[in-house]
């Protein structure tokens, strides 16, 4: 697993079930750009602590 992919489970973004060539486009983020997918996630968390990764029937992921 890619230092960036690492990153983004730690920070607590499931990656399960997500596309292989979606997980190849978060593997190539900067720091930057893991930070704020990071806060992201953290403030939906904070707000509604119920919020959780959903994935759609074409394989996206949204929170």
């Amino acid at each position: 697993m890619s230092r960036s992919l690492e990153k983004l489970v730690s920070s607590g973004i499931s990656l399960d079930g997500m596309p292989d060539e979606q997980k190849t486009v978060l593997a190539g983020l900067s720091d930057s750009e893991i930070e704020i997918l990071a806060s992201v996630k953290n403030r939906l968390d904070t707000a509604t602590p119920d919020v959780q990764a959903h994935v759609n029937k074409e394989g996206g992921v949204f929170w």
